[in-house]
C-alpha cells in the first residue's frame, strides 16, 4: 500500500503542487483590506453608527417623536455614544430612551442594532415661530464600530451624520408690525404734515407699545418736526388697532442746501407683537430754495380746424388767422377746435419744476351769453399731440394729429365773462407733468370747448396784432 500510496505521488506531484499553491493565495488573498470593496453597510468590518433618517418634525406641545439611531449590523458588544446639540436651541427639547433614560448619553444593546430615541418639546405658550435643532453623534465607546465622517450606505439603507429637527410652532400667528412702503417725499415748503403710515398684519389682539427711532441727515426741530423726544418715539396702541400714522412736518427753513432724510426704525414691539418685514421707512424732504430761471417760449406753430373729418367745412384751415377758435357746436361752422406748438430746443425735462400754457382772450361777447345761457360754467380742455409733425397751413380736421383721449391740463370758469371790456384776460394751463417727461424737443396740445352752446370762445393767435401769442412758460431749476 505504501508503494501505491509512494507512486500516486510521485505521478500527480504536479497536479498536487499547483492545487496547494492556489489554496496558500486564496488563504492570503482573504486576509488582505480590499481597499476597493463595494458591498452594502452591512458587509463592512466594523460597524457605522448613524442616524436612519435626515430630518423629522415634532409639535411643540404634542406627543413624543421617536427617532432610530442605527448600526449597519448587530452589535456584539453594548456600545455608547452622546446625542449632541450642533447647532440650535433645544433647550426646550426633553430626550429620551424606550426605558425613560435621558441625558445625552444613550446605548445601543449587545445583539442588537437599533436605540430609540423620543423627542418631548415643551410647550413655552409663546409664539417664537417654528426652529430648526440639528443634531449629531461623538464620543463612541464600543467595539467594531465607528462614526462615518459623511453619509454612508445605499438608498435602501443608509445612515445619516447629522438629523435636524423641525420644532412646529403651536401657538397662533400674532399679529406683526412694520412699514406699509419703504419711502416717502415732501417739499421742504410743505406745510401739511406727511404721515408715515405702521400697519398690523391683523388687528391688534391686545394693548401694546413699539418703539420708533429717528435718524438720518435731516436735523429735528431745524428741517422737521415730530412727536419724537430724543430721537425716539414710544407708541401706545389699544386693542383692535390696525395701523398706526406718525406725523413728520417739513421745515422751510430759506436756505439753500441739499435734500435731506429722516430715517423711522421700528424695534422693541411689546409681548404678543412681532416685527415686520419693512422696518425703516425713509422720508426725503427735498430742497426748495433752489435757484430756478424762467423761460417763455412764444408758440411756433398754431392753428385752428373746422368741422369733422369729410365734411363740407373740414378742408379749412386757420393757420394765418389772428384769432384761435374753438366752440363745441354740432354744425361745420360751429365745431371748432385748434392746435398749437412748441420748440423744446434747451429745455431739460428732469429739471422742469414748473410750466404752464397761456393764452389770451380778444372776444368774449359770444363766450358771456354761452356761459350766460348754461348757468355760468364754460370746460377748455387741453390735450397732448404725440404726433409733432403737423403744419401750420396744412393741417386741417382731415389731416390732423391723433390726440390723447384724457386731458392734461383744464380750465372751467366760475363766473359769466360779458361783454369786450373782459377781453384780454388770461388763463393758465398747468402741464407740468407733461414737460417732465416730453423728450423729442417738441410739445403740440389740442384745446376743445365743453358746453359753450355752439358759442364761439377766441384766444389771440401768434399772428394776432397786439401780439398776445399763446406762449409757454417754463421755470427750471439751474
Amino acid at each position: 500500500m505504501n508503494i501505491i500510496y509512494i507512486n500516486f505521488i510521485k505521478k500527480n506531484y504536479r497536479t498536487l503542487f499547483t492545487v496547494c499553491s492556489m489554496l496558500m493565495l486564496l488563504a492570503f488573498y482573504s486576509c488582505v483590506e480590499d481597499e476597493n470593496i463595494q458591498y452594502g453597510i452591512d458587509d463592512e468590518a466594523k460597524a457605522a453608527i448613524g442616524f436612519v433618517i435626515k430630518e423629522g418634525t415634532a409639535i411643540e406641545g404634542g406627543s413624543q417623536s421617536t427617532l432610530q439611531i442605527n448600526a449597519s449590523k448587530n452589535l456584539f458588544n453594548d456600545v455608547s455614544f452622546d446625542l449632541v446639540v450642533v447647532s440650535g436651541d433645544a433647550s426646550g427639547i426633553t430626550i429620551t430612551d424606550d426605558n425613560g433614560n435621558s441625558g445625552t448619553t444613550f446605548t445601543i444593546l449587545k445583539g442588537t442594532k437599533t436605540a430609540n430615541i423620543k423627542f418631548t418639546v415643551a410647550d413655552n405658550s409663546e409664539y417664537s415661530g417654528d426652529s430648526t435643532v440639528t443634531f449629531g453623534l461623538t464620543n463612541l465607546t464600543g467595539n467594531g464600530v465607528f462614526l462615518p465622517v459623511e453619509n454612508v450606505g445605499n438608498s435602501e439603507n443608509k445612515l445619516y451624520v447629522e438629523f435636524a429637527l423641525t420644532v412646529v410652532e403651536d401657538e397662533p400667528v400674532p399679529p406683526s408690525i412694520s412699514f406699509s412702503t419703504l419711502s416717502g417725499i415732501v417739499n421742504e415748503n410743505d406745510t401739511e404734515a406727511h404721515k408715515a403710515i405702521i400697519q398690523f398684519t391683523s388687528a391688534a389682539l391686545q394693548a401694546g407699545s413699539f418703539d420708533v427711532a429717528f435718524s438720518g441727515t435731516a436735523v429735528a426741530d431745524t428741517d422737521y418736526t415730530a412727536a419724537a423726544t430724543g430721537g425716539l418715539l414710544t407708541v401706545n396702541f389699544e386693542a383692535g388697532a390696525e395701523t398706526i400714522e406718525v406725523d413728520i412736518t417739513a421745515i422751510d427753513n430759506v436756505v439753500i442746501n441739499d435734500d435731506k432724510t429722516v430715517i423711522l426704525t421700528i424695534s422693541n414691539p411689546s409681548s404678543g407683537f412681532f416685527l415686520g418685514d419693512v422696518l425703516q421707512y425713509t422720508l426725503s424732504i427735498l430742497e426748495n430754495d433752489v435757484p430756478e430761471t424762467e423761460t417763455t417760449i412764444p408758440a411756433e406753430m398754431d392753428a385752428w380746424t373746422r368741422g369733422e373729418n369729410g365734411s363740407s367745412k373740414s378742408n379749412d384751415n386757420g393757420g394765418d388767422k389772428t384769432d384761435l377758435v374753438a366752440s363745441d357746436g354740432n354744425g361745420d361752422n360751429d365745431l371748432r377746435e385748434f392746435y398749437i406748438k412748441f420748440d423744446l430746443t434747451g429745455i431739460d425735462p428732469a429739471k422742469v419744476t414748473e410750466a404752464k400754457i397761456v393764452l389770451t382772450t380778444t372776444r368774449e361777447g359770444d363766450w358771456g351769453d354761452a356761459e350766460a345761457n348754461f348757468g355760468g360754467i364754460t370746460t377748455q380742455n387741453l390735450y397732448h399731440v404725440t404726433d409733432d409733425s403737423w403744419g401750420e397751413m396744412s393741417i386741417t380736421a382731415n389731416t390732423k394729429p391723433a390726440s390723447g383721449g384724457t386731458p392734461i391740463a383744464s380750465f372751467t370758469s366760475g363766473f359769466l365773462i360779458g361783454g369786450t371790456s373782459l377781453s384780454k384776460i388770461e388763463h393758465e394751463y398747468d402741464v407740468t407733468a407733461q414737460l417732465q417727461v416730453e423728450a423729442d424737443g417738441k410739445l403740440s396740445v389740442r384745446l376743445n370747448t365743453v358746453n359753450t352752446l355752439s358759442k364761439r370762445i377766441f384766444y389771440a393767435s401768434k399772428e394776432h396784432i397786439n401780439n398776445t401769442p399763446p406762449r409757454l412758460v417754463i421755470i427750471e431749476s439751474l
